[in-house]
């Protein structure tokens, strides 16, 4: 009989050999289906923490862990975390092991993110190490995409050196080169020399690609200076060919002038004159600025063609609200230096008669009524500075009486006194009614046009009053001033810092970012220790987003901040658009205005964060009836304030998420007043903006409905805007992938 370890043995191999035969023998083995679910779920969990850790901006010690994970999205995520965060002396050496890793995602993303620490603001040895580590990296890197974002990152925190790097870029006709002029213009604009490379981008002045034409016409302007005949001659045949009715082309003929308008040809009077005939209102804008920089002659022949232009748009309804109202609104703006030439308070006083609605000869339909009253109102200020007198401003766009805002109209005869070539005294005397206004906005802005004085005249009075305003945006205003002269407050430097110390207790303010950082930045002009227990409280236990001031505030007065990363992980705002959280960001939004409906895409992937902020304020209804406070033609729209002059905001602030993504026109933006500073205030790109590329959260696009925006000027109401999971056939998107 065998004995029991034989029989054991036994058992054991028979178990053992039906198992390979597919027998199941004792507990079954997890199959593989489940071990992939579980690996997606822990995958899944650690980019979810990854991305708490980048919302709480906190230097979190499994960094250096996540960066030997080996998964590639994780090692992907947290290049983005330290892009974001942006603690460059942490993290620039990570970010450059994660630039030669072996998967070609993670290398996207650590690129992107060396190029947002070479801007942290760390100092130029920051953004000087930061190049060089991308200008190692481009010569063997392979991947086209990758290459493209080290390109850009050079324009972006190289030096003039880069220039020799980047001019065989440019041949290319592909992504590379596109992104090579990019960084071209980036660079012309901080450094000497530059206007030397235009002639490098002749090439791309003919290409056949029209978005290739109006990135090479951005970077010569931006480069500045002289140019060879060549340059010259390709941007004048650019400029004058209105063949092409696509927006890459209108928006590179405007460059293309602008660019010429820096570099003076032969009879460049004559030639603006008649480029004034170009259909496109976004390149009539752009005459029209550059005819104001000529100086008289060119202001003067702008003056002249204002009432035409009045004349034209305005006889023909609807027209008036459209893109068309963009350039006659420019060319008052630009004509404002001018203003005290005859000929140009002459043919302004042509347009002031012409816009009032009291006594036109048009009958405007609802629609066009506030376009024309603001018309009214600009007219009505450039004639007062001209006559250096307040006369048609205080009435002004009265016609229509619920068109403007009375509040708007008194700030505009403040701003209209700001600008007055007259003397202190008589300033003061006008402005003292404003400065006791009940409204904070033209408070605002009469403390604002106190520092339109002489630094030795300015009265010091009205600025101590205000720096005890129960209004913070007021306070702020005075700060501003406080900031600027703040040598000159001896006297009142005490009184001042006591002021602007105490209205920082309030908790009510710490949580605008913009106005809380202001005031710091006034107590540390005044040099005010004294202020030092209020800059501690704040770096221990404000909003998280006023932290980073407080303790910069703290740095410039002397005392080092011992815990440099600590005060970002507190007072992380909710990140969830519904009450539970556990739905989605949504992808789609409408927003609906007075002038139309615009059908938005929301980038929930790209910005999660934004995303659902947006949406969340959508489902509150803050959106309903404010008004877009900011307008600059051929730039950007600017909605969302609830205060209406730029300071508001939902009440605390949500981090950046910042992306390769470009500002086309159309693309969806959160306004900022510096990093990690956003809230409700977003802003709709007109035209292509280079320059905002990666400095500004981008979190959606307009895919129908830019007509609307376009029409959209100062002062436009938003109707509603609301969140939906499907746009309606009305959109004409129902049928459309989305991009």
């Amino acid at each position: 009989m065998p004995a029991p370890q034989t029989l054991l043995s036994l058992a054991l191999a028979a178990c053992l050999a039906a198992t390979s035969a597919g027998c199941r023998c004792g507990a079954e083995p997890p199959p593989p289906a489940r071990s992939e679910q579980e690996a997606r779920q822990r995958l899944r969990a650690a980019l979810r923490e990854i991305q708490h850790a980048e919302w709480r901006r906190t230097d979190d010690a499994r960094i250096t862990i996540w960066i030997g994970d080996g998964r590639p999205d994780v090692r992907a995520h947290v290049a983005r975390l330290i892009g974001r965060v942006g603690l460059s002396r942490y993290y620039l050496p990570l970010a450059e092991q994660l630039l030669v890793d072996d998967d070609v995602k993670v290398r996207r993303e650590a690129a992107f993110a060396l190029r947002l620490l070479g801007l942290d603001g760390r100092g130029p040895s920051i953004a000087l190490t930061v190049a060089r580590a991308l200008a190692r990296r481009l010569p063997v890197e392979r991947d086209a995409r990758v290459r493209e974002l080290l390109v850009i990152g050079l324009g972006w925190t190289a030096r003039s050196e880069a220039f020799s790097l980047l001019a065989p870029l440019v041949a290319h006709d592909d992504d590379e080169g596109d992104a090579a002029i990019l960084a071209m213009g980036m660079l012309g604009k901080r450094n000497v020399g530059a206007p030397t490379h235009s002639s490098k981008l002749l090439g791309a002045l003919v290409s056949a690609r029209p978005r290739r034409r109006l990135l090479a016409c951005w970077a010569i302007y931006r480069l500045g200076g002289s140019a060879d005949d060549r340059v010259l001659g390709a941007l004048r045949r650019l400029a004058a060919d209105t063949r092409a009715a696509d927006r890459h082309s209108s928006e590179a003929r405007a460059w293309a002038i602008r660019a010429l308008a820096a570099r003076p040809p032969a009879k460049q009077l004559e030639w603006l004159v008649a480029r004034l005939r170009d259909p496109e209102p976004l390149v009539q804008q752009a005459v029209f600025e550059s005819l104001a920089r000529l100086g008289t002659t060119g202001a003067v022949e702008l003056a002249k063609h204002l009432p035409k232009l009045f004349r034209e748009v305005g006889a023909s309804h609807q027209r008036l609200t459209g893109a068309r109202l963009a350039p006659l609104l420019a060319g008052i703006d630009a004509l404002r230096p001018h203003a005290r030439t005859a000929t140009v308070r002459g043919y302004a006083q042509r347009v002031l008669e012409s816009s009032d609605g009291g006594k036109a000869a048009v009958k405007y339909s609802p629609v066009e009524k506030h376009a024309v009253d603001l018309i009214h109102c600009k007219s009505a200020a450039l004639v007062d500075i001209g006559w250096r007198r307040v006369e048609y401003t205080p009435t002004c766009g009265t016609t229509h009486a619920a068109a403007l805002s009375p509040t708007w109209r008194r700030a505009l005869v403040v701003h209209t006194i700001a600008e007055i070539n007259r003397s202190p005294e008589w300033k003061l005397t006008v402005l003292r009614r404003y400065l006791g206004d009940a409204a904070p906005r033209v408070r605002a802005a009469a403390v604002d046009a106190l520092a339109s004085m002489e630094s030795s005249t300015a009265p010091l009075a009205p600025l101590v009053r205000a720096a005890g305003d129960r209004d913070h945006v007021v306070v702020a205003s005075a700060a501003q001033v406080v900031k600027k002269r703040a040598r000159l407050l001896s006297g009142v430097a005490d009184t001042l810092s006591a002021k602007l110390a105490a209205h920082l207790q309030d908790l009510n303010v710490v949580v605008e970012p913009e106005v809380a950082c202001t005031l710091i930045d006034a107590l540390v002009a005044l040099r005010a220790r004294e202020a030092l227990p209020v800059l501690r409280w704040l770096a221990e236990g404000a909003a998280w987003a006023v932290r980073r001031c407080a303790s910069r505030g703290l740095a410039s007065l002397g005392v080092t901040d011992r815990r440099p990363t600590q005060w970002l992980s507190r007072g992380l705002p909710d990140m969830r658009w519904t009450k539970r959280g556990d739905a989605a960001p949504p992808t789609k939004a409408v927003l609906v205005t007075d002038k139309g409906e615009a059908f938005i895409e929301l980038y929930a992937k790209t910005a999660p964060a934004t995303v659902a902020n947006f949406a969340r304020l959508a489902l509150r209804r803050f959106f309903r009836g404010k008004r877009f406070h900011r307008v600059v033609p051929g730039f950007v729209v600017q909605g969302g304030d609830p205060r209406g002059d730029g300071w508001g905001g939902p009440g605390y602030t949500i981090p950046c998420e910042l992306s390769p993504r470009p500002y086309v026109r159309g693309a969806l933006g959160m306004a900022l007043a510096g990093r990690d500073s956003g809230g409700s205030q977003f802003f709709i790109a007109l035209a292509r903006q280079p320059h905002l590329d990666g400095r500004y959260t981008i979190f959606g696009r307009v895919l129908s409905g830019m007509d609307v925006i376009d029409r959209v000027h100062e002062g436009a109401r938003i109707k509603d805007l609301y969140i939906t999971e499907t746009f309606p056939a009305r959109a004409g998107l129902f049928e459309r992938p989305i991009p």
